[in-house]
């Protein structure tokens, strides 16, 4: 992924907190439209009461997706299919290396592998427009957000890319899952050997624009450890992280 001088600066403070170095991409789950028999549509309805399959992805920070789980119902938790893609051999999930991590949102658990950010602080971007930070969490969650949403933008761009994801035909269930899949991997091999796409260079676009808008370029294992070592120790890894860019940002008085 090709950044400006500006962006590399903001990438470069990043970097210096571990957010990049030791983050191996972002996962999020998406809703996709999904065609099932009406006696089975009240399980298929996710969070948008429409008739959806929820499908859990992760990505890395070039848009490129390297892990997926789909056919799930709309209404199945994001951090349920994340257990099990992670306990399901056959998934082949590919696990962080020690200490690194996938950024994930606020739906997901804050373990080790899985870095959340912190609950009851402002995160989503439009949250941030005009306002300073209150405290080492809310800049953590800031900088999380920003990073956090290649897993959107990508989903953006393959949805864009494949109106079949938005209007499903009467396929066979069995059908609807790998199709997903599918596209998937067409869009890691548009991304990877097009010169020129113009629905790349869009969320490029977008995600210049709002780093703009935001004063960004300026001022502005091989399973979950959910035992209370490994909920403290990622936990202590999130403070830690926050706390050394609160630091650099009052240092450097913005």
């Amino acid at each position: 992924m090709e950044l400006s001088s500006e962006e590399d600066e903001v990438v470069d403070d990043f970097m210096d907190f571990l957010l990049i170095t030791d983050c191996v991409g972002a996962i999020d789950g998406t809703l996709v439209d999904t065609w099932v028999p009406a006696s089975r549509q009240h399980t298929f309805r996710g969070r948008k009461a429409t008739v959806s399959q929820n499908v859990l992805a992760a990505c890395n920070f070039d848009m490129l997706f390297t892990f997926n789980n789909s056919g799930w119902e709309g209404s199945a938790h994001d951090n349920a299919i994340l257990v099990d893609s992670i306990t399901r051999a056959d998934l082949q999930f590919p696990h962080p290396p020690n200490g690194k991590y996938y950024l994930v949102d606020a739906g997901f658990t804050n373990v080790p592998g899985f870095l959340a950010p912190f609950r009851s602080q402002r995160y989503h971007l439009q949250e941030f427009c005009g306002h300073r930070y209150a405290g080492p969490k809310e800049l953590f969650n800031h900088r999380h957000s920003s990073l956090h949403n290649v897993i959107e933008r990508t989903f953006g761009v393959l949805k864009k890319r494949f109106p079949i994801l938005r209007s499903m035909p009467n396929y066979k269930s069995t059908r609807q899952g790998p199709l997903v899949i599918a596209y998937c991997v067409v869009h890691n091999w548009i991304h990877l050997h097009a010169v020129i796409d113009p629905f790349f260079m869009e969320a490029d676009s977008e995600m210049a624009a709002e780093a703009e808008a935001e004063g960004l370029l300026g001022d502005q294992p091989d399973y979950i450890d959910m035992s209370q070592h490994g909920l403290t120790s990622q936990s202590n890894v999130r403070d830690a992280i926050a706390t050394a860019m609160w630091q650099n940002h009052v240092h450097h008085g913005h």
